[in-house]
């Protein structure tokens, strides 16, 4: 059974996920804004691009694909969930996120910039016609 949580726990630290769970910002499909998790920490834990498409459309994620965009730091079975975070603690695991340099640039003031331009474009473009 997979469970549905909202994203702003895994935003806020590292860990480990049941490989079953899915995540996503619900209120965005209520059409309500995401809260700070999601419109602050999701772009900076996975960039600007891949977090505007969630928190545009409400799409949720699954464990693997949280993973690979580098969401959580860990997807395992639940039957093993408990044991693999008491085992990372003892460790003192610490969390690999990075983002690739072209979404570290795009987080920046440059993309900011560049975000904003656009928008202006778009809404001239739409007052013209």
């Amino acid at each position: 059974m997979a469970a549905w949580s909202w994203l702003w726990p895994a935003t806020a630290a590292s860990g480990s996920l049941d490989d079953k769970t899915a995540l996503g910002l619900p209120e965005v499909q209520l059409g309500l804004l995401p809260g700070s998790g999601g419109t602050q920490r999701l772009p900076r834990l996975i960039g600007a691009s891949k977090a505007l498409d969630m928190i545009l459309t409400g799409k949720h994620i699954r464990a693997r694909q949280a993973l690979r965009l580098g969401l959580v730091d860990d997807a395992v079975p639940q039957s093993i969930l408990l044991q693999t975070a008491i085992e990372r603690v003892k460790q003192g695991w610490q969390s690999r996120r990075e983002l690739p340099w072209q979404e570290r640039l795009l987080n920046g003031p440059l993309g900011k910039s560049l975000a904003v331009q656009h928008c202006t474009q778009e809404n001239a473009g739409e007052n013209a016609r």
